[in-house]
């Protein structure tokens, strides 16, 4: 499965180089005047009503922290130019995840699926971005994150998720 370069927040981002507590805007902005439906009628504001799903698995390296427990939470952030996306208005976090130091937590397995879901309701401008947060040092991790359809599940390299989604 391909997946569209313009359409990605994150390709194999390293989480796991913060300080004390992980706050890091993606590397990557999407433009919502390039996503067309397949009539091709821009979506722009009504991304979150369009049926795109955001994605957002562990890729290339499982996430560890230097505590016995930390979360890590991702937020969609919108701003009308893709300048310091962080700075953006805050639409809202569309998930919080536990993690744990020991090597068996759930997101200490390459391609496991942190988030797949819909965008949070909002009146969105024309550039999404994400801001990943944590409540504590990430010592390894890396994710891929990307704008698409529910059946999704590649790797940045083009290769398949090997692991089912974790609710």
């Amino acid at each position: 499965m391909l997946i569209d370069s313009k359409l990605k927040f994150s390709n194999e981002q390293d989480l796991g180089a913060g300080s004390a507590s992980l706050d890091v805007a993606s590397t990557n902005t999407v433009d919502l005047t390039a996503i067309v439906n397949d009539l091709g009628t821009t979506v722009s504001a009504n991304v979150a009503a369009s049926g795109i799903m955001l994605n957002i698995v562990v890729d290339g390296e499982a996430f560890t922290c230097s505590t016995s427990a930390g979360q890590l939470a991702v937020k969609v952030m919108t701003k009308a130019s893709a300048s310091s996306i962080a700075s953006g208005t805050d639409l809202g976090t569309v998930i919080v995840r536990a993690l744990t130091a020991a090597a068996s937590g759930a997101y200490n397995v390459d391609g496991a699926v942190i988030f797949r879901g819909h965008l949070p309701e909002g009146n969105y401008l024309r550039h999404i971005g994400l801001n990943y947060e944590g409540t504590t040092k990430m010592t390894a991790g890396k994710v891929t994150a990307w704008l698409g359809g529910a059946s999704d599940t590649g790797h940045a390299d083009g290769s398949q998720n090997s692991t089912s989604p974790i609710a």
